[in-house]
């Protein structure tokens, strides 16, 4: 029998195996946690490898962007948007109101889309 790779295992009292993975610590100060452990449902070593693969992939997306923050490559900084947030009365009395994905504009004397 081959032996599992090194992120899965096995609790002694269970039959399925589990996907454990270490968050590097450059990730785990913007809020990432320690480790992931997740149940793969399944006793079949194989099966589970491959129910396993969607999250190895991004783990490995997570080491790759780790090492460039590690390495001085990278940077993080707040998201930055093209208006102010929130509710703001422009000069000519138009009422913007922006959120993180959208800018709504709202004109004195003009119905409002809907109404």
């Amino acid at each position: 029998m081959t032996r599992p790779a090194p992120y899965l295992f096995r609790y002694p009292r269970s039959k399925n195996w589990y996907l454990r993975l270490q968050i590097p610590t450059e990730l785990r100060a913007l809020g990432e946690p320690a480790e992931i452990r997740k149940s793969l449902g399944t006793h079949d070593r194989r099966l589970a490898e491959m129910k396993a693969a969607e999250e190895i992939q991004a783990h490995r997306k997570r080491l790759w962007v780790s090492q460039n923050l590690r390495q001085g490559q990278w940077t993080v900084s707040p998201p930055s948007y093209r208006w102010p947030l929130g509710e703001h009365v422009l000069e000519d009395g138009t009422t913007q109101i922006a959120t993180e994905t959208m800018v709504y504009l709202i004109r004195p004397g003009q119905p409002l889309a809907g109404c």
